[in-house]
């Protein structure tokens, strides 16, 4: 992919956003765009960093950790990631950011997005009809808490699944994508989502998408 104009798919998602937004190519790594926003955040003039390496905007101690973390997304393990990156700007200073980092399609085309949000704010759309549940695991990772939502996600009563291990209810084939997605967790770094698969009611395999954080040294919450 060239560092021609930005695809007009991208821009229109560049010009939505309020957060500081980065689009770039996804086997390269180089940016193809990015709103006034990211602009101001990183000190730079406005269409500066077309063309430039993703990588060459962080310190060189996150150059590994974000060149892995994005094999995972590329790979299938992960849908995105949330991580800490120390950027440098232009007068030699350097700044730390969250950033949440995703893959999309658009037009057939794919392309990465890095935004950088305030505290809690909602980054994608939520269909109001999404349902969500909640689990918490000790360091074996076995379930000590589950939302009572967990019926109406799963058709199952929340007790069952207190004192079971969280990957015997993962569908065999996804425990592979799903561990190797888990294991950035041990950098201490942010979270990430991915589609899996969870044991239902019948013995039937429920499609659900996850979100896994690091609350502690001692629990994990998905």
């Amino acid at each position: 992919m060239t560092t021609g104009p930005t695809p007009s798919g991208v821009a229109a998602i560049l010009q939505q956003s309020r957060y500081p937004l980065i689009a770039f190519d996804p086997d390269s790594l180089t940016i193809l765009g990015a709103n006034e926003a990211a602009y101001e955040l990183l000190g730079r003039d406005s269409r500066s960093l077309a063309g430039v390496a993703t990588t060459d905007l962080m310190a060189p101690v996150d150059v590994r950790a974000a060149q892995e973390t994005w094999g995972l997304l590329v790979s299938g393990a992960m849908e995105s990631y949330r991580g800490t990156r120390r950027i440098r700007r232009p007068d030699g200073t350097e700044l730390m950011v969250n950033v949440w980092v995703r893959l999309v399609t658009i037009d057939g085309s794919r392309f990465g997005l890095a935004i950088a949000p305030e505290p809690g704010a909602v980054l994608w759309p939520i269909d109001a009809n999404i349902r969500i549940a909640l689990a918490v695991t000790d360091h074996d990772w076995t379930i000590e808490h589950v939302s009572n939502d967990i019926a109406r996600v799963l058709g199952r009563n929340p007790d069952t699944y207190k004192g079971s291990p969280l990957l015997g209810l993962l569908q065999p084939a996804d425990a592979p994508d799903f561990m190797s997605a888990l294991g950035r967790l041990a950098t201490g770094e942010g979270g990430v989502t991915m589609r899996t698969h969870f044991r239902a009611r019948g013995d039937r395999w429920q499609e659900v998408w996850c979100l896994v954080v690091a609350m502690c040294q001692s629990a994990r919450v998905s």
